[in-house]
């Protein structure tokens, strides 16, 4: 499957793809099954990119299960989808190009159970009352995604080359698509080629990059934020924009809160004791509060995590007490083969709690002083939140009621954390043929995009309502690009 190279090695293929993440080794696979010859750059030597930490919070599951599903009732939720994306952007997204994304993913999840992927779920869905969201969810496991594609890849006999990186587009008298050069260890490659897919990840590892597009850069951005993303240094955008590609106003950025810089993901599904505990979706009863000791969101809502970017360093601390500690022990996260949350918990408490990253204690004052907080501040913070648990009413942030639970029962306990970068989105132009477009918005001919590096699906932000809609959309542009790229050199 992985072919060695060697010192000014040439090569051709019909179709070439640059990446081999999820959004390449989807469009490999579409692309192929069509019948033309593939080749996959990969600059890494594995395959997955960011594909292999996709799913979204546990316990939470974002599609419905197929079995379920009908026509009509799809039909209907893709119309509320796309209207809460283009809403959530204030229509400044290419709503031609999200409808299309939309209506593909609808159809994808079928196209990858005939792949045997297998969507198991951790949340229990009510499949007649499917939750306002959109994606596949932890349902749709990185790693087991990754995995079935890279056996279909296998059984396709597509060409991989590893440790590969593409560094430059050539086109022709014509202004089309005819090869790339690369590089490796052994030497530069020169792929003659009609046409090339990017998928290359984002730019999150380019600090330029970063500083020229991210809209809320800062000197301390890498210092106060986790990327808990791989480091891709946009080299899809990079060569695409040397020979003309345009760029969509829309450069969106994922992130998620309760993450730690200091604390590696574990696996299964990237989930520790803490992260678990922190995870709003799974436990909502903890609160927020910044290094102030001042509570900043409804710690429930999905776009709450942006708030956590305006807070001192960009750092908050959840905060629960025993009683608290207790409930989320009766409900637990269940993935095969772990030891009991507790047991994590117990276990994760102590050694965190020598690096100073998380704080045990029988009173607010010494909860507030480990924090920075002033005392009376703190005090004053929970003091609120119990009214407000008393009254059922969070009058600040209006926090469902029925996760309004009090803070009172000592040992109390706070857990620092941080923003946690997950990808850049776009910002290659492109139709919703996932054609790159050129300067004046034409297509560039032979050249499309797919995954991240696209523009024109999100606004500023990640579209939190859409959850897991950034696998969901890699994926299907993955194949609408494959579809079009085979198209385009048959005709060609």
């Amino acid at each position: 499957m992985s072919t060695k190279t060697k010192k000014s090695a040439n090569f051709k293929s019909d179709v070439t793809i640059i990446g081999g993440g999820g959004g390449g080794l989807t469009a490999a696979v579409e692309a192929a099954e069509k019948g033309v010859d593939i080749l996959v750059l990969e600059k890494r030597g594995v395959l997955g990119g960011n594909a292999v930490r996709g799913g979204g919070p546990p316990k939470m599951d974002f599609g419905t299960p197929i079995s379920k599903m009908k026509t009509a009732a799809d039909m209907t939720r893709s119309d509320d989808l796309f209207k809460k994306a283009m809403e959530w952007s204030h229509w400044r997204a290419d709503g031609r190009l999200v409808r299309t994304l939309i209506n593909k993913s609808m159809d994808t999840i079928r196209w990858l159970q005939d792949k045997g992927t297998q969507f198991d779920g951790f949340g229990n869905v009510d499949p007649e009352n499917p939750p306002d969201t959109f994606g596949f969810g932890p349902g749709l496991r990185g790693v087991v995604y990754v995995d079935e594609l890279i056996k279909y890849c296998k059984k396709l006999n597509i060409k991989f080359l590893r440790d590969t990186r593409a560094k430059k587009l050539v086109v022709d008298k014509n202004g089309r698509i005819s090869g790339v050069i690369a590089e490796s260890g052994d030497g530069d490659v020169q792929i003659d080629t009609k046409s090339v897919i990017i998928s290359t990840g984002g730019f999150l590892g380019n600090r330029e990059l970063m500083k020229k597009y991210f809209h809320s850069y800062d000197e301390k951005l890498f210092d106060n934020v986790n990327m808990g993303g791989l480091p891709h240094m946009g080299d899809g955008l990079l060569m695409a924009q040397e020979i003309g590609a345009a760029v969509d106003s829309t450069v969106a950025f994922e992130w998620n809160g309760n993450r730690f810089p200091w604390l590696l993901m574990r696996l299964p599904l990237s989930c520790s004791a803490l992260v678990e505990v922190c995870d709003s979706g799974m436990h909502p009863e903890p609160i927020w509060v910044n290094k102030k000791g001042i509570r900043f969101a409804d710690e429930t809502s999905g776009q709450g995590t942006n708030s956590l970017y305006r807070q001192p360093d960009k750092t908050c601390y959840t905060i629960f007490d025993e009683k608290m500690k207790e409930k989320i022990l009766a409900n637990p996260l269940k993935l095969e083969g772990q030891e009991p949350l507790a047991v994590r918990l117990e276990e994760e408490f102590q050694e965190f709690a020598k690096k100073d990253k998380v704080k045990k204690a029988n009173s607010w004052d010494e909860i507030a002083k480990w924090i920075g907080a002033t005392p009376e501040v703190l005090k004053a913070t929970i003091a609120e939140y119990n009214s407000f648990c008393d009254k059922g009413y969070d009058a600040t942030f209006l926090k469902d009621p029925k996760h309004l639970v009090p803070l009172q029962t000592p040992p109390y306990y706070a857990i620092e954390s941080r923003l946690n970068m997950l990808v850049t989105r776009g910002p290659l132009k492109v139709n919703d043929k996932m054609a790159v477009l050129d300067g004046r918005d034409d297509p560039i001919p032979g050249l499309y995009a797919a995954g991240v590096d696209i523009g024109g699906t999100d606004s500023d932000t990640y579209c939190s309502i859409l959850r897991a809609h950034s696998i969901g959309f890699t994926i299907a542009s993955a194949r609408i690009a494959a579809e079009n790229a085979v198209q385009f050199t048959k005709e060609n």
